[in-house]
């Protein structure tokens, strides 16, 4: 009888241990993809694939010190937030926070904070006192970004969609639009790249601010999330998370919480 019992006593911790390992393998960090967009500073690109960015880089150091291999796609924009959105084991970066996302993913961050502001051309100089003020003139968004989220949900109707951030300064320049909703982190460099004079763009009025996150499918484990989190929280300690900011003339700003 002793026998029995000792026998059943060892088996079911040998039972458990080989049932965690299991659900730790079937949620191998390398089986995830993740996706992004064209955004620089905070992602760079050549032709259809990532160089680099402050948002790809630290990326890349989280991976090294998760010991995860996680290959980055790059999509537009509406592309990269459905797939991440609808698809398991799928991530997002940069993504910003907003509360009407809370749910829809996991956040691993924050890693920036980011404003984002009304642009106007030298050719008009709209002069705005407050943001409503604004829904008298036609306003360049990037189509299902944040920006776009906000201002409708603040009922404006006046909002012309472009297909990327490039598009949209080229519209702004070319007086089809009077107004650009842009963060100021990303407009100089978007100007130069879609061609148009950044000297001759003036900041009318501030719609918001952001924080910039990593976002993981709302199904991602949760052990999966906290080792990134965690990993995140040591590069702010060790200051290797300024150095890749600083790296893209960025400061380091990311200290707000949700």
């Amino acid at each position: 009888m002793k026998a029995k019992v000792l026998c059943a006593v060892i088996i079911v911790p040998i039972i458990c241990m080989f049932t965690t390992a299991c659900s730790i393998v079937s949620f191998d960090k390398n089986d995830y993809q993740a996706y992004s967009e064209s955004l620089p500073p905070f992602i760079l690109t050549k032709g259809e694939k990532v160089t680099g960015g402050a948002a790809y880089d630290i990326f890349l150091e989280l991976q090294s010190r998760t010991k995860s291999t996680i290959p980055v796609k790059l999509l537009k924009w509406d592309d990269a937030y459905e797939r991440t959105l609808n698809n398991v084991n799928s991530i997002i970066l940069p993504l910003a926070f907003i509360p009407s996302r809370q749910n829809e993913f996991k956040w691993v961050g924050p890693m920036y904070k980011t404003s984002s502001f009304l642009y106007c051309s030298d050719l008009n100089k709209i002069k705005l006192d407050k943001l409503s003020d604004a829904k008298k003139y036609n306003i360049a968004v990037y189509k299902d970004d944040v920006l776009a989220l906000y201002l409708k949900g603040e009922g404006f109707s006046n909002l012309v969609t472009g297909l990327t951030p490039e598009e949209n300064a080229k519209m702004l320049m070319t007086s089809k639009v009077q107004l650009w909703a842009v963060n100021e982190a990303v407009v100089r460099r978007v100007a130069k790249i879609a061609g148009s004079n950044y000297k001759l763009m003036r900041k009318s009025i501030k719609i918001m601010d952001a924080d910039l996150y990593i976002g993981f499918h709302h199904e991602t484990p949760d052990q999966i999330v906290s080792s990134f989190q965690n990993q995140l929280n040591a590069m702010k300690k060790d200051g290797s998370l300024d150095r890749i900011l600083k790296k893209y003339n960025l400061n380091n700003n990311s200290t707000s919480k949700r």
